[in-house]
């Protein structure tokens, strides 16, 4: 395989990797940069394995408030299904302006991105709301969940955060207009939990990290009640 030749086509996919999976994170403070080199193995039949370099910039919190703050929703809810689907991500200066966090500066500068279509693959996950603490959803309704994740142009891109069906989560969300919210990042926004979850019971992420935040229902009361 050619991996110069992978890596430079790849070279071309950087700056819109960073919309999606940041699209709405740069203008927050203590941000978090690395490069991952992802190798398949999923068994992409004949194909040859592809390597695929992510380079993402995403927001770190370092508090329970913080976190909260920054969310559009906050819930615990059950996954229901999912479905496998290359999207556009690509956002109209329309679609920018139903964006409720950001401010008239920072919608000007993400109008300046190029609106061609981009095109990814995503996992998209239904979502039931058991409970909310933030946000305009209820208990019960359903929601959709998007996660990078996928094959596409002989790439797979994979995502050690990915969520798992039937499995009961805490998530911290950014909402978009005409398309399925996503997680803020990706080692502080997923955890797990269940129905027998205690008020006081430390929340365990999904991705444990140095940068893991002390989550119990207890404190996300207390913060919401603020």
């Amino acid at each position: 395989m050619n991996i110069k030749r992978n890596i430079k086509k790849n070279h071309l996919l950087i700056g819109v990797l960073i919309i999606i999976l940041g699209i709405s994170t740069y203008w927050f403070v203590g941000h978090h940069k690395e490069e991952k080199l992802l190798e398949s193995s999923y068994g992409l039949g004949d194909k040859e394995t592809s390597l695929v370099i992510i380079d993402t910039d995403y927001p770190e919190f370092d508090s329970s408030v913080v976190v909260y703050d920054a969310a559009d929703t906050v819930i615990f809810g059950k996954i229901l299904s999912y479905k496998d689907e290359v999207i556009d991500i690509s956002m109209s200066a329309d679609d920018i302006d139903l964006l409720d966090n950001l401010t008239d500066e920072e919608k000007a500068e993400l109008k300046k991105v190029p609106t061609e279509p981009e095109y990814f693959p995503y996992r998209i996950f239904d979502l039931e709301i058991t409970e909310t603490f933030k946000g305009d959803h209820q208990v019960g309704d359903i929601i959709q969940v998007k996660q990078l994740y996928g094959e596409m142009d002989d790439y797979f891109y994979d995502n050690p955060a990915l969520l798992e069906k039937e499995t009961d989560y805490l998530l911290f969300l950014n909402d978009y207009p005409n398309s399925p919210s996503t997680l803020l990042n990706e080692n502080q926004a997923a955890y797990l939990a269940d129905d027998n979850l205690l008020k006081n019971e430390q929340l365990q992420p999904l991705l444990k990290s140095e940068n893991s935040l002390n989550l119990t229902k207890e404190i996300l009361q207390e913060i919401s009640e603020k």
